[in-house]
């Protein structure tokens, strides 16, 4: 009986390294990036693609899964910024041809991140940065009354991780 009860905990073992970054075989495409954080040494962010699907994972610990017409080098657009340097833009996609709406990930140091809700329409954002605030643009497209289409505006506050749409 303890030999069954030992078993079935290293299957639950094994299972649970299988869903994280370990099984990179499984992508048709796949990116590292190696992030520059205060202990200096290289922390990593991981992207893996396969039909459709975009797996993020940071520090080997799965963030989030997205549909993605993307390969894994275009899943993660990098925002320019010195005093923000680990600060990107994630299209979603939902299925029509074009990133639909967004997220924001920040990774502030080697334990935290940040990342938004989707915001945003199927238009490319212009922004800003000021101070501790990045505002995002969007233009508003024909079928204005749905809600990813109208035209919008959004503050993310860099020192809070915050994102709010300005009404």
């Amino acid at each position: 009986m303890k030999l069954y009860v030992f078993l079935i905990g290293l299957c639950f073992i094994q299972i649970s390294l299988f869903a994280q970054r370990g099984n990179e075989q499984r992508y048709d495409s796949k990116m590292d990036i190696a992030l520059m954080i205060e202990d200096k040494d290289p922390h990593n962010l991981f992207v893996g693609c396969k039909e459709g699907e975009c797996d993020l994972f940071w520090n080997d610990q799965l963030l989030m899964t997205a549909h993605s017409f993307n390969a894994a080098v275009d899943f993660l657009i990098p925002i320019k910024s010195e005093d923000y340097p680990n600060l990107f833009l994630i299209p979603i996609y939902q299925g029509d041809g074009c990133p639909s709406q967004y997220k924001i990930l920040q990774i502030v140091d080697k334990k935290t991140h940040w990342l938004t809700d989707t915001f945003g329409n199927c238009n490319e954002p212009t922004f800003t940065i000021k101070k501790k605030l990045m505002t995002f643009q969007f233009e508003g497209l024909n079928e204005a009354d749905l809600p990813t289409r109208r035209k919008s505006t959004y503050t993310y506050h860099l020192k809070k991780g915050e994102l709010l749409e300005v009404k």
